[in-house]
């Protein structure tokens, strides 16, 4: 007798059948790995479940993007691209951003391409402490089918009464790209708004208060939260099924079942701020230590699993502890479908910056689930310290071969060849303002 697959629909309470075609974006498989129903295989990925076809990775690595940009002249024209008949979005200032780009990588897949590995990676370099600090990035599709991260980079994103706050953003998607790339093209306006806001009285001394920090980035992210939702924006209207909106209501972004990850670092002068909700991960090199600066909120840790239970929630260990038998992370914005469990409230940690400060590394799980804190800072250690692969810088024009973008390349690449089945995002922000000076003498 035939089987036949069944998922969960998150809008319904009963169990329907889906078709095949290969596209199970909004679908939620029940069917453990390794199993063939009809010629397709399922399996479960890190964060939700869902199918996925086998690919190989390639050695090679392609850089998609490449250029110095005058941190203090943002270019208000398309980058092109080192391959022909490719471009950039600009962006322009204030919002200047760098992004990966979701839909290219997807057409690459779709066609057939085997080089599933893309990858942006920019830096800017600044000779006082007053510039952006210098940074690399690299965002690639792995082995995966879609691009569901997206990366955003916003120097001087605040144009309010302290003009040296930086913004750095990854965000991991998944169930589908649209709330990821919702996040990265709005979060750090929305993060701006909320500064403006607390003027003046969050502000003193060249530094923010701590406590406006925590209270700007939550009102940030909920904010997100609601967008992405598309609820009320008065708070008065009440639609429990998700399917009926007033006229003053806003259509949802993204399904029931779409959500992301969100990391977020602000650097200034002065101090480190982050905020994060989901598993992608903040670490912080101080005086030759790894230093955590952002907890992941998965299921199993235990106040997580404590709060879920006790708004009516479970956690199914399944492939690794799971919300409702499904996420594996217990925050994110979206996911709707499980919102009474899945909070987008983020934990924040501010530090004030000092000499030992070295880099900070701001990373999806695609790095994290086959890397460890230490051994990531170990070799970003190296390659600041002048340590050059030689199949990494083969693949980079002289405008993105600063030492912080083959850093990023070389986190990314060991994650792919670690084993890493899921998008790999990287940013790596170098905080030593010695080496800045003296790489620009």
């Amino acid at each position: 007798m035939a089987m036949e697959a069944i998922c969960i629909n998150p809008n319904r309470n009963f169990l329907k059948p889906v078709n095949r075609d290969g596209c199970f974006k909004r679908s939620m498989s029940l069917q453990p790995a390794g199993n063939n129903i009809d010629g397709t295989r399922y399996e479960l990925n890190s964060e939700i479940i869902r199918p996925a076809r086998s690919l190989s990775i390639p050695a090679g690595i392609i850089v998609e993007s490449g250029c110095r940009v005058n941190a203090m002249e943002p270019s208000a024209n398309p980058v092109q691209s080192p391959r022909p008949g490719r471009q950039f979005e600009p962006q322009g200032n204030p919002d200047q951003v760098k992004v990966s780009h979701a839909e290219q990588m997807k057409k690459k897949i779709s066609n057939g391409d085997s080089n599933i590995i893309r990858a942006n990676s920019e830096s800017i370099s600044g000779s006082s402490m007053d510039l952006c600090p210098s940074y690399g990035m690299m965002s690639v599709i792995g082995r995966r089918r879609e691009m569901e991260d997206t990366v955003a980079i916003v120097p001087w994103f605040y144009k309010g009464f302290s003009s040296d706050l930086h913004f750095f953003g990854v965000y991991d998607g998944h169930g589908g790209s649209e709330v990821s790339v919702f996040c990265r093209k709005r979060l750090h306006r929305a993060l701006a708004q909320e500064l403006t806001a607390l003027l003046p009285s969050g502000f003193d001394n060249c530094r923010w208060d701590p406590r406006e920090w925590e209270k700007a980035m939550r009102n940030c992210f909920t904010q997100m939260d609601i967008q992405v939702g598309g609820m009320c924006p008065t708070g008065k209207c009440h639609y429990e099924d998700n399917t009926t909106l007033s006229a003053c209501c806003k259509d949802p972004v993204a399904p029931v079942n779409v959500g992301s990850t969100a990391v977020v670092a602000v650097v200034s002068r002065s101090q480190i701020v982050v905020a994060n909700c989901g598993d992608s991960r903040a670490v912080l090199f101080r005086g030759g230590k790894a230093v955590p600066f952002s907890q992941d909120q998965k299921p199993e840790r235990e106040d997580e699993m404590n709060r879920i239970e006790a708004a009516g929630g479970q956690i199914v260990n399944w492939n690794g502890y799971r919300v409702g038998g499904f996420l594996a992370m217990s925050r994110a914005i979206g996911d709707r479908f499980l919102k009474q469990y899945v909070i987008s409230e983020p934990e924040v940690t501010c530090g004030e910056r000092t000499e030992e400060d070295e880099f900070l590394i701001l990373a999806s799980d695609g790095l994290w689930d086959v890397v460890s804190n230490e051994f990531a800072c170990e070799l970003v250690e190296k390659c600041l310290s002048g340590y050059r692969p030689r199949r990494v810088n083969k693949g980079m024009n002289e405008a993105s071969a600063s030492a912080v973008a083959v850093a990023a390349s070389v986190l990314t690449r060991l994650a792919v060849a670690h084993g890493s089945t899921d998008n790999i995002s990287v940013i790596v922000i170098d905080l030593n303002n010695k080496r800045r000076r003296r790489n620009h003498l």
